[in-house]
Protein backbone atom coordinates (compact mmCIF):
# COMPACT_ATOMS: atom_id res chain seq x y z
CA UNK A 1 0.00 0.00 0.00
CA UNK A 2 2.66 2.26 0.77
CA UNK A 3 4.53 2.15 -2.62
CA UNK A 4 1.01 2.18 -4.30
CA UNK A 5 -0.52 5.19 -2.69
CA UNK A 6 2.95 6.54 -2.35
CA UNK A 7 3.01 6.90 1.27
CA UNK A 8 5.51 8.70 3.79
CA UNK A 9 6.92 7.41 6.74
CA UNK A 10 4.74 9.74 8.45
CA UNK A 11 1.07 8.89 6.95
CA UNK A 12 2.10 5.20 6.95
CA UNK A 13 2.18 5.50 10.94
CA UNK A 14 -1.10 7.70 10.60
CA UNK A 15 -3.04 5.36 8.86
CA UNK A 16 -1.72 1.92 10.87
CA UNK A 17 -1.96 3.38 14.62
CA UNK A 18 -4.91 3.24 16.69
CA UNK A 19 -5.82 6.70 18.29
CA UNK A 20 -4.51 8.90 15.26
CA UNK A 21 -6.58 11.45 15.32
CA UNK A 22 -6.28 13.55 18.74
CA UNK A 23 -8.56 15.38 20.72
CA UNK A 24 -7.36 18.86 19.61
CA UNK A 25 -7.74 17.28 15.25
CA UNK A 26 -10.92 16.05 16.28
CA UNK A 27 -12.10 19.22 17.75
CA UNK A 28 -10.93 21.33 14.59
CA UNK A 29 -13.08 19.00 12.83
CA UNK A 30 -16.43 18.70 14.42
CA UNK A 31 -18.07 20.86 17.20
CA UNK A 32 -18.98 19.73 21.26
CA UNK A 33 -15.84 16.52 20.67
CA UNK A 34 -16.07 14.38 23.41
CA UNK A 35 -14.06 12.20 22.53
CA UNK A 36 -12.99 9.77 19.60
CA UNK A 37 -12.94 5.83 18.73
CA UNK A 38 -10.59 3.74 16.66
CA UNK A 39 -12.20 2.06 13.94
CA UNK A 40 -10.39 -1.23 12.10
CA UNK A 41 -9.02 0.84 9.00
CA UNK A 42 -9.32 -1.51 5.89
CA UNK A 43 -8.35 -1.30 2.08
CA UNK A 44 -10.85 -1.95 -0.85
CA UNK A 45 -8.86 -2.59 -4.06
CA UNK A 46 -10.19 -3.10 -7.17
CA UNK A 47 -12.81 -0.44 -7.53
CA UNK A 48 -12.18 1.86 -11.46
CA UNK A 49 -13.28 5.22 -11.72
CA UNK A 50 -13.32 7.17 -15.32
CA UNK A 51 -10.77 4.26 -16.37
CA UNK A 52 -8.32 4.94 -13.23
CA UNK A 53 -7.57 2.35 -10.59
CA UNK A 54 -8.13 3.21 -7.08
CA UNK A 55 -8.18 1.45 -3.47
CA UNK A 56 -10.67 2.74 -1.21
CA UNK A 57 -10.09 3.02 2.54
CA UNK A 58 -12.94 1.84 4.81
CA UNK A 59 -13.07 2.57 8.66
CA UNK A 60 -15.58 -0.27 9.53
CA UNK A 61 -16.36 -2.72 12.21
CA UNK A 62 -18.40 -5.09 10.30
CA UNK A 63 -16.07 -7.91 9.21
CA UNK A 64 -17.58 -8.42 5.81
CA UNK A 65 -18.28 -4.88 4.31
CA UNK A 66 -14.35 -4.40 3.09
CA UNK A 67 -14.71 -7.80 1.40
CA UNK A 68 -18.16 -6.87 -0.17
CA UNK A 69 -16.66 -3.98 -1.52
CA UNK A 70 -13.98 -5.29 -3.14
CA UNK A 71 -16.15 -8.16 -4.87
CA UNK A 72 -18.69 -5.92 -5.96
CA UNK A 73 -16.03 -3.18 -7.37
CA UNK A 74 -14.84 -6.12 -9.98
CA UNK A 75 -18.66 -6.84 -11.06
CA UNK A 76 -18.52 -3.76 -13.82
CA UNK A 77 -15.69 -4.80 -15.00
CA UNK A 78 -16.67 -8.91 -14.95
CA UNK A 79 -20.00 -7.71 -16.87
CA UNK A 80 -18.30 -5.97 -19.62
CA UNK A 81 -16.46 -8.69 -20.40
CA UNK A 82 -19.63 -10.96 -20.28
CA UNK A 83 -21.13 -8.85 -22.84
CA UNK A 84 -18.15 -8.24 -25.19
CA UNK A 85 -18.85 -11.03 -27.12
CA UNK A 86 -22.65 -10.44 -27.25
CA UNK A 87 -22.65 -6.73 -28.06
CA UNK A 88 -20.40 -7.87 -31.68
CA UNK A 89 -23.70 -9.39 -32.38
CA UNK A 90 -25.81 -6.67 -32.18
Amino acid sequence: MKEFADLSEDEVKTISGYGALGKDTANRMIENVVGTFPLPLGFAPNFQINGKDYIVPMAVEEPSVVAAATHMARVPERLVEFLRPLMSLL
